[in-house]
C-alpha cells in the first residue's frame, strides 16, 4: 500500500490558484500597454498619425491591446512556467503542481503547450470544460485531458 497516496487539486482550490494567476497576468498586460502609450507620448510616434497629440489612441485600441498583451502573455506563462517548474506562481500557492496523469511525473513541454492550448476547449464550452473537474475522481479538467495532466496537491515539505 502506497503511505503517499496523491491528493488531486479539487475545482476551487484550482479556481483560486487561477484567480491568483488571472490578476497579474491582467496587471502585467495593462502595465505593457500603457508603458507602449507613454513611450508613444515621450517620442512623439503621434506625428505620424493625424492631429497629433496621441488622437490615434482611443479605448477600443487600448482595451485591444490589453486583450492582445493577456493572451501573448498567457501562452507564454501557463506554457512554460508549467513545462519549467511544474506549477505557476497562483499554483504554487496552493501547492498545486502539474504533472502527468500515467505516471505523475513532470510533464513535457509538449503537455504544457497542448494544456495551454487546451484551456480555450474549457472556455468555448462557456466554461464547462473547467467545471468537469468537479465532477470525477482525478479533478481533471478538459484542458487536462486533453494534454493527459491532472493537478496535484504537494505536501509541505520542511528542510
Amino acid at each position: 500500500m502506497n503511505s503517499n497516496p496523491v491528493q488531486f487539486a479539487g475545482f476551487w482550490v484550482r479556481t483560486l490558484a487561477d484567480l491568483v494567476d488571472s490578476i497579474l497576468l491582467d496587471l502585467l498586460a495593462i502595465l505593457l500597454v500603457f508603458a507602449v502609450v507613454g513611450a508613444a507620448s515621450v517620442f512623439r510616434i503621434d506625428r505620424a498619425f493625424s492631429g497629433g497629440a496621441l488622437d490615434w489612441v482611443d479605448s477600443l485600441w487600448v482595451q485591444g491591446g490589453v486583450v492582445a498583451s493577456r493572451g501573448i502573455l498567457a501562452i507564454v506563462y501557463f506554457t512554460l512556467s508549467t513545462a519549467h517548474w511544474g506549477t505557476t506562481l497562483g499554483k504554487r500557492l496552493f501547492r498545486i503542481y502539474v504533472v502527468s496523469s500515467a505516471t505523475q511525473e513532470p510533464v513535457s513541454l509538449r503537455q504544457s503547450w497542448l494544456r495551454c492550448v487546451g484551456y480555450l476547449a474549457s472556455y468555448l464550452t462557456l466554461g464547462v470544460g473547467f467545471v468537469v473537474a468537479a465532477f470525477q475522481p482525478e479533478k481533471r479538467a478538459l484542458h487536462d485531458w486533453i494534454a493527459g495532466t491532472a493537478c496535484v496537491i504537494r505536501p509541505k515539505t520542511f528542510s
